[in-house]
């Protein structure tokens, strides 16, 4: 049932109908039996006509009818109501109706039986209120009900008051009851008629505010002009039900005027086309214009002739105003015999103000485009998830990820490309989980030279090599209860890996150079931006621990997949390493389009040292594109600049003063290696990506140069 009244909003609107009307026959129920009722019986005693005797019984029945109808209104006055309510009060009302009539003739001093009572008139009042209830199936109902209790109220009057039958009276009292019948089955129609004309009336402004809504979000979407007024057409044609409509705008420096419908934008060239001639009319007159066929009074000839060859009937049009200027018109045109209302032509007159919006806005737009400053939103640090900036969508779910995950202790491993916030995720699974109190250890696998990674992870015991003069434990030893974070699991060597899989599947392992076991309980994370299932391929990466730390993979996207969040986070890059906190920078929308719109292989971590060195060079607090262009475009000079003619005056001294060109050589290999290590921040495998290198061999030139993180800075 309430399925059906969702489905069905007009049975659902007459079904609200007939509550309202059975209540208002419980009102009216009420009134009779409160005031009606007691005057009528209080005359009669008052006249002589009932006997003293039917005095307490008529106020024990009158009690017990007032509190059954008091029960009936206080049940639809909550708001229950059933379709089978109706057909119960109507068998109630009857029952009253005949049992009051039936009582009261065996009390009265003039014995003229039940029939000619004046109460029976109540009983065609109970016919009538099925109209009020708006149903015909509650009329139909009481012709049989009433039409039986008028027969055995004429057999009652013969069987106990010895009064002969009137067939003419009955038949009369039965044709009156038809008659009431019809005519409340038609009261009943044209209460549906009604309210169904008052529904769709409502349904018709339901419709035209939503359009109007519809257009007032589009203008505010800043859609190009031509598509606005696009959209704003066929609304129109949805509003006014028009066969023709358009709107006409006219250039204000040419008077060139262009025609834009809902499917199709011309200009007119000439004035060929109905269109523009009407176009041409309003926005000279600046008024608006009614054109209806056969108006002698019409406008333009051959206006009226094309109206007539095209078949329309009726146009409406309203001129388009900016600033006290006419700038173009709205028009819509009927075919049908229906003339345009004075609701419709306000509505077309809104449509006109809405377009008149949409053009000055269009035009403001172009003059503040190239010098808004963006309104950046501020950085919500107390929502900030874990040191981890990010809204859009992807970072969300990626949140969600994290939250569920660490509160278990399955393997998490990270994968993302450089620079991406794969270390911040690891934290975050640390400070959410229920080790967040015991130790956090991390340790770049790449920025560890393979012979030394496995004594830095695993320990090694006194003497197990030449420069152990002393017990070590690893990390793993010193995370025990903990959580230890491997970057660049990818770099590791078989040999290593053969170690990381026997602790991650028997949480145990030995020192270098020891022979007792030693068993962790630790939980491991781990982080790369390789592509594992490929090394595996090549056989430079084990299946089985592949597959071991993959417990649950997280994938963190690079930052051209997540442009939305570049806002916040140049915000929080600006807030961080504005180091006096005296600067309130602003990005223009282009300056801000052109961080969005950037590559950014080096994802986060290369957008963060842009915005550092936005700080150091520039002196305004309003950030344009061309500033940044310029920061970047000296990033990459300084990156490519000429030092050949510095290298070769260098060279040309050396050779003159006498030099060892090998030692020469070896001192420019080393100032090329150190920086390469320096912006690799110690991570070897980076550094061998930087120098074209293999990693072996940067490491052993590494080793034969002293370069080191103490030389790193």
């Amino acid at each position: 049932m309430a399925e059906e009244t969702r489905l069905n909003p007009i049975e659902s609107l007459f079904e609200d109908e007939r509550k309202s009307g059975e209540l208002l026959v419980a009102q009216f129920r009420l009134v009779i039996l409160l005031v009606f009722i007691p005057v009528i019986f209080a005359l009669r005693f008052l006249l002589g006509y009932l006997m003293i005797s039917y005095w307490l019984m008529s106020i024990g029945k009158w009690m017990i009818m007032c509190a059954v109808a008091i029960i009936i209104y206080l049940i639809l006055k909550r708001g229950f109501f059933r379709s089978w309510v109706g057909y119960v009060t109507l068998l109630i009302d009857t029952s009253f109706v005949t049992t009051s009539i039936v009582t009261l003739s065996f009390y009265t001093f003039n014995h003229t039986g039940v029939f000619h009572d004046p109460l029976v008139l109540i009983l065609y009042l109970i016919s009538f209120s099925g109209g009020i209830r708006y149903a015909y199936s509650y009329t139909i109902f009481t012709i049989p009900l009433i039409g039986f209790v008028i027969v055995m109220l004429s057999w009652f009057d013969m069987k106990y008051h010895g009064i002969p039958v009137d067939y003419i009276m009955v038949t009369d009292r039965l044709a009156f009851l038809l008659l009431i019948s019809i005519v409340s089955m038609v009261f009943s129609r044209m209460l549906r008629n009604y309210t169904f004309d008052r529904y769709r009336m409502g349904q018709k402004h339901v419709k035209e505010i939503a359009s109007l809504m519809e257009i007032g979000r589009k203008i505010s979407s800043r859609e190009e002009l031509a598509r606005t007024l696009a959209n704003i057409v066929s609304e129109m044609k949805k509003i006014l039900q028009s066969d023709l409509e358009f709107i006409g705008i006219a250039d204000g420096q040419t008077g060139a005027v262009e025609i834009i419908t809902a499917s199709e934008t011309f200009p007119c060239a000439d004035d060929g086309r109905v269109e523009c001639r009407i176009a041409r009319l309003v926005i000279g007159r600046g008024e608006a214009l009614i054109l209806d066929a056969g108006d002698p009074e019409g406008a333009d000839p051959e206006i009226a002739g094309v109206m007539t060859t095209r078949w329309i009937q009726h146009i409406a049009a309203v001129p388009i105003a900016v600033d006290g200027s006419t700038v173009g018109a709205i028009v819509s045109a009927r075919r049908a015999m229906r003339e345009y209302t004075e609701y419709d032509r306000n509505l077309l007159g809104v449509l006109a103000q809405q377009a008149a919006i949409s053009i000055k806005n269009a035009s403001l737009l172009e003059k503040l485009r190239s010098e808004s400053v963006y309104l950046c939103d501020e950085v919500d640090y107390s929502t900030m998830f874990h040191n981890i900036i990010g809204q859009s969508g992807k970072m969300k779910e990626i949140f969600g990820v994290i939250e569920k995950a660490a509160k278990s202790s399955i393997p998490v491993i990270i994968r993302g490309e450089s620079g991406t916030g794969k270390e911040l995720v690891a934290e975050a699974l640390y400070a959410l989980g229920p080790r967040s109190d015991r130790p956090f250890i991390k340790i770049n696998c790449s920025a560890i030279p393979s012979e030394l990674l496995e004594s830095e992870l695993f320990g090694h015991e006194k003497g197990a090599f030449t420069s152990a003069d002393r017990l070590r434990k690893g990390k793993f030893e010193l995370a025990a209860g903990g959580t230890i974070f491997l970057d660049e699991i990818g770099d590791t060597s078989p040999k290593l890996q053969t170690k990381l899989l026997r602790v991650l599947q028997e949480g145990e392992f030995e020192r270098i150079g020891g022979e007792s076991t030693i068993r962790v309980d630790v939980r491991i994370i781990t982080a790369t931006n390789q592509n594992l299932e490929e090394k595996i391929k090549q056989g430079a990466f084990r299946e089985d621990l592949f597959y071991r730390i993959n417990g649950l993979p997280i994938l963190i996207p690079p930052l051209r997949e997540r442009r939305e969040d570049i806002p916040l986070l140049a915000a929080h890059f600006v807030k961080k390493h504005d180091y006096t906190g005296m600067r309130n920078i602003e990005f223009t929308v282009s300056a801000m389009r052109f961080l969005t719109t950037r590559e950014w292989r080096g994802n986060v971590r290369e957008l963060e040292t842009l915005i550092h060195r936005m700080l150091v060079m520039t002196d305004t607090n309003t950030i344009y594109e061309k500033d940044l262009e310029a920061i970047c475009s000296a990033s990459d000079n300084t990156r490519l600049m000429d030092f050949y003619s510095t290298l070769k005056n260098y060279a040309e001294e050396a050779i003159r003063g006498g030099c060892d060109v090998s030692l020469e050589i070896e001192r420019i290999e080393k100032e090329f290696l150190a920086e390469a290590y320096k912006q690799a921040k110690g991570n070897v495998r980076k550094a061998a990506e930087i120098t074209g290198m293999p990693k072996s061999t940067l490491f052993n030139k590494l080793q034969k140069y002293s370069i080191s993180d103490d030389t790193r800075e």
